[in-house]
């Protein structure tokens, strides 16, 4: 009988807040964050392993939950993520974020932990955004000053200087990924492995800090911005050397790394700014959200004085997210339609003849190939995404 069956929570659960009313349980042993509410986390506060299901149930004395409604919770729900012992439901077998594909490991946690606690020196939580700021005007400032120099070294580089180019950015990708472990390690939560995948047709490497979700939310931030902090560390330094020697391949390489920073300063794509905003909005799934209550108050469904600051805020941010786009695929249409038709031909030649030596690689030829190349490559990012929601809806029906 249901009724009488003992729900037991697997070894090492532990249930953290994540805001007001929201609650993340986690299974430290096997790597599920599940973020439940508080009517859940009452539910789950009852369970001792020695209490029956009807037992908890009369406890419980909420009338809305019925007996077999509280028995799928506990086993078939919260079974599946290993949460509470279950021979009913099949383990659901953890995995890469959905958001990547064709991911793979570059670093098991247990080799990262060796450089973290080099690196965890570096990380000043009293003054973290201090540094951050700091570093980042030092940065700018040194490069934008000296931003001639850069132009003339970036037209004159040959392909030794670019490969090596494209080597210190990885090596300043893994310095990023670093910086969120180590962070991580500081705050007692629990760090992955690193590794690259591809989000949306784009390389992105990723270290796996999902154990987060265990902190409070302003160690969240400094987690998700610790990556950008390592960063803006290193371009500083590098760009002070630049002071002594004067070398603008040093700056070069400084420019790249703010390009970096910005690009994961960017909220509206899941890189670092994208979970920043998801704790300063205090909502897990914000892309979703978001676009839920632009969607409603874009078909009123939701009149403005009815909406709090927080759903017009998430409102704003649907309507950005869309609208940013939006507008940029629309201004390279208009700006240059013939560019867009030719490139691909104009590309595969202009690859051609500097394969074969028929004409010299400059940086500064490539440009005309940029905003074309940008809207291409977010074409084919929005309709992967759509076909991938296309998919999520047949397998739904």
């Amino acid at each position: 009988m249901k009724e009488n069956k003992i729900p037991k929570l697997s070894n090492k659960v532990k249930i953290s807040p994540f805001d007001d009313n929201q609650f993340v349980v986690t299974n430290e042993e096997l790597g599920y964050n599940l973020k439940i509410n508080l009517e859940t986390k009452n539910v789950l506060s009852k369970v001792d392993g020695k209490k029956t299901l009807k037992e908890i149930y009369f406890e419980i004395g909420n009338k809305t939950i019925t007996l077999e409604s509280l028995y799928d919770l506990l086993y078939l729900k919260l079974g599946k993520y290993g949460i509470i012992e279950s021979d009913i439901t099949k383990l659901e077998k953890i995995g890469k974020p959905k958001y990547l594909k064709l991911s793979f490991t570059l670093l098991k946690a247990k080799n990262i932990n060796p450089i973290i606690k080099l690196l965890s020196p570096l990380i000043s939580l009293k003054y973290f955004y201090i540094i951050l700021i700091i570093n980042i005007m030092v940065v700018s400032i040194i490069f934008f000053l000296n931003i001639s120099s850069v132009e003339k070294n970036v037209d004159s580089s040959g392909y030794l200087q670019w490969l090596s180019l494209i080597l210190l950015s990885g090596f300043s990708l893994f310095l990023h990924e670093f910086g969120h472990a180590t962070a991580c390690k500081i705050f007692g939560a629990k760090h992955g492995d690193i590794g690259f995948g591809f989000y949306l047709l784009s390389p992105a490497m990723y270290a796996d800090v999902s154990n987060i979700w265990t902190i409070e939310r302003k160690k969240r931030i400094i987690v998700n911005f610790s990556g950008i902090y390592m960063e803006a560390m290193f371009a500083s330094f590098l760009s002070l050397t630049f002071l002594v020697f004067e070398n603008p391949f040093i700056l070069t390489f400084c420019g790249i790394i703010i390009l970096s920073i910005l690009g994961n300063l960017n909220p509206f794509f899941r890189y670092d700014g994208y979970w920043i905003a998801t704790d300063l909005f205090k909502v897990p799934n914000l892309r979703s959200e978001s676009n839920m209550v632009f969607k409603n108050f874009f078909s009123r469904k939701l009149h403005l004085s009815q909406m709090s600051l927080r759903l017009k805020l998430l409102a704003l941010y649907g309507f950005l997210s869309n609208i940013l786009i939006f507008v940029f695929i629309t201004y390279i249409i208009l700006i240059d339609p013939l560019g867009l038709i030719n490139f691909p031909i104009e590309f595969y030649q202009y690859i051609m003849s500097i394969t074969f030596g028929e004409e010299t690689f400059i940086f500064s030829s490539l440009y005309k190939f940029l905003l074309p190349g940008i809207f291409y490559f977010i074409v084919g990012k929005l309709f992967f995404s759509f076909m991938l929601g296309l998919r999520k809806k047949l397998k739904g029906n």
